[in-house]
């Protein structure tokens, strides 16, 4: 939800800067140029690159989904292995003791197992959003950094005005 918050405002501050670069009257003053064109293009870089940034994110988070799901998956095919296990080597009243050994042992194992898979991916997902989302916030400061350009732009030709 924050990514989708963030990509909004990054295309809100997109329309604004595009809208300060049409509405700017040209001057052929030595004092203030801007390459409309240069901008623009900035402007449609950022416009490509940008949904990428996002559409991995979406794509990590769902890996991440998918991962912890077949963790998940997994640990439950293991412990049912074991539980049947159990129950197989408990039929006979001479190994009841080992086999509810080994049971404990099989789901103890799983759920190790499991919890590890949960924790790697967990992981995984976190440094890849978290690099995903410092690439966006890069993103965002520079178009901020444009916009704050452009703003000291028109108010130089404000003060050309007068």
């Amino acid at each position: 939800m924050e990514q989708e918050t963030q990509y909004k405002k990054v295309m809100e501050l997109m329309d604004q800067l595009e809208d300060l670069i049409d509405e700017s009257p040209t001057t052929f003053s030595s004092k203030v140029k801007i390459d409309k064109n240069e901008v623009m293009e900035i402007i449609k870089t950022i416009r490509i690159e940008l949904p990428d940034a996002i559409k991995k994110a979406v794509i990590t988070n769902d890996e991440r989904e998918a991962i912890v799901n077949k963790a998940k998956d997994d640990a439950k095919m293991i412990l049912d292995d074991a539980k049947k296990r159990a129950e197989q080597m408990t039929s006979n009243h001479t190994i009841t003791k080992s086999a509810e050994a080994t049971g404990r042992r099989l789901v103890d194992e799983a759920e190790m197992k499991k919890r590890k898979i949960k924790n790697d991916s967990v992981l995984y997902a976190d440094r890849v959003i978290a690099k995903v989302e410092g690439d966006m916030r890069g993103v965002l400061k520079e178009m901020e950094d444009t916009l704050n350009r452009v703003n000291r732009t028109r108010k130089e030709l404000d003060d050309l005005k007068e």
